[in-house]
């Protein structure tokens, strides 16, 4: 199907781009979750992708910290649940499988039409947000956000904060890969300059 030292490479590719567009942020936009937005709007090249922090609490929305067990214990978005990345890796930084991600995902009470807005601590969590968000992706999840700054941001903004463990029900999740987003070497190879 696919080379699992590709499928790491473009891991790192996509974590080292999505961590890129938290390098600036703007607190005064206000603009709704919505897949029609412009991807241009806040000058980002996929800003459709991100979520600002007056979305967070919509209802339906659920909030999910990448960032790993004790940076969650210490205090995270009020509400946040914790779904570390590493969590759904294996030693050599490979996705599980398909089945057994399904099974994670479900016993941590998402489905895959879930609304979800990830964060992480962007200038510690070595893409997190990104890679979680990736995995989603892959799994055929279509209402998946990244919080516009992350963890950063909500920090550098005052917000409060939490330590109390937040659980969902566990559910069935379904996945329905999407192969589309799995490239190989010789694709990033090419696109390295673009």
């Amino acid at each position: 199907m696919f080379d699992r030292k590709c499928l790491l490479v473009f891991w790192l590719c996509a974590a080292l781009l999505l961590s890129g567009i938290f390098g600036c942020s703007d607190s005064s936009t206000t603009a709704k979750i919505d897949p029609d937005v412009n991807p241009s709007a806040k000058g980002y090249p996929n800003g459709e992708l991100l979520a600002d922090q007056g979305h967070l609490f919509d209802a339906g929305v659920v909030i999910v910290d990448a960032r790993g067990a004790e940076a969650y214990n210490d205090g995270h978005i009020p509400g946040a649940v914790s779904l570390p990345w590493q969590q759904f890796s294996d030693s050599g930084l490979n996705l599980k499988p398909v089945d057994e991600l399904e099974m994670l995902l479900g016993a941590a009470g998402i489905e895959r039409d879930t609304w979800m807005i990830i964060y992480d601590d962007t200038t510690a969590s070595w893409g997190a947000a990104g890679r979680l968000f990736w995995m989603l992706e892959y799994l055929g999840c279509p209402n998946v956000r990244i919080l516009d700054g992350g963890w950063d941001k909500w920090m550098a903004d005052g917000n409060e904060t939490e330590t109390a463990v937040q659980t969902r029900r566990a559910v069935t999740f379904k996945a329905e890969v999407n192969d589309r987003v799995v490239v190989d070497k010789e694709h990033i190879v090419n696109r390295l300059n673009d």
